[in-house]
């Protein structure tokens, strides 16, 4: 048994307005691990809002001031960190990053999958990665990457036995849960590992619905149930606390007390792609 308690937290960003992000982030790190988080898991683009359309302004080098301070105030608080940005590389060219830090180690995660809006701007990631952080191997989905289920498979092949789902995305409420449940139960059953969940709460001023409000937390144990959930326009750090085996030391519940993961024939798999 091994007991990990994970923040998720949920909050407004402003679009561009980094200085301000980073405060308020800076505030809910402190928040978070006051209440006994040890990973903190922002949602996408934290740091720098969420726009696809002003991608090129508001991206920052990933060895930008303000991402080492995020590093450094997580360190100090004894937690690891999750946050995102529109990041801007060496080549220039722009990303949508989610990196996954503790202390002297880094998952510096890229999008790999690009809604229609983003794709005109932003480069897609090129890499599927996990990290072990407290003895536990996490992997990181942003947002519409969590749709497709080969990511899973492979970052649970990977080792992964927790997987954080930072989104950005307007639906709000009732219609996110919704939304949420018709995949996200499969990906953690089919898989055998926790599936954690957060949604910002979108800027108003960069929103043209009034009813894009954003918002959204959800826990998913190995076996697909869902072990916490809130659903509010407000910002909170919501924190989950995973007290079940890990899949490592656990059967899934599936038919006849076996993994699915550990049934797949993926030599059968390659002849079709």
């Amino acid at each position: 048994m091994k007991r990990i308690d994970v923040g998720l937290v949920q909050m407004q960003s402003k679009v561009g307005n980094v200085a301000a992000n980073l405060s308020a982030m800076k505030r809910l790190l402190h928040a978070a691990a006051e209440n006994g988080a040890q990973i903190v898991c922002f949602p996408e683009a934290s740091l720098t809002g969420y726009s696809a359309t002003r991608a090129e302004e508001i991206a920052l080098p990933p060895t930008s001031p303000e991402v080492r301070e995020l590093f450094d105030v997580a360190d100090m608080l004894d937690v690891a960190v999750c946050f995102g940005l529109f990041e801007r590389a060496e080549d220039g060219k722009v990303y949508i990053a989610q990196p996954l830090h503790a202390y002297d180690a880094t998952l510096w995660h890229r999008k790999t999958h690009l809604g229609e809006k983003e794709q005109k701007t932003v480069s897609p990631g090129q890499t599927i990665e996990t990290i072990d952080i407290f003895g536990i191997r996490f992997g990181v989905q942003i947002c519409w990457e969590t749709h497709f289920p080969e990511l899973s498979t492979i970052q649970r092949a990977q080792g992964a036995e927790v997987v954080l789902m930072p989104f950005a995305s307007g639906i709000s409420g009732q219609a996110r849960r919704d939304a949420w449940l018709k995949y996200l139960p499969a990906r953690a059953t089919d898989n055998g590992m926790y599936v954690l969940a957060t949604n910002a709460l979108l800027d108003p001023q960069t929103t043209t619905s009034p009813t894009a409000l954003g918002g959204g937390a959800m826990a998913i144990d190995p076996y697909g149930k869902v072990i916490g959930e809130r659903f509010m326009v407000d910002e909170c750090v919501f924190i989950c606390d995973l007290y079940d085996e890990l899949p490592r030391n656990a059967l899934s519940s599936t038919m006849g007390g076996q993994s699915y993961f550990d049934c797949r024939r993926p030599e059968l798999f390659e002849k079709y792609r």
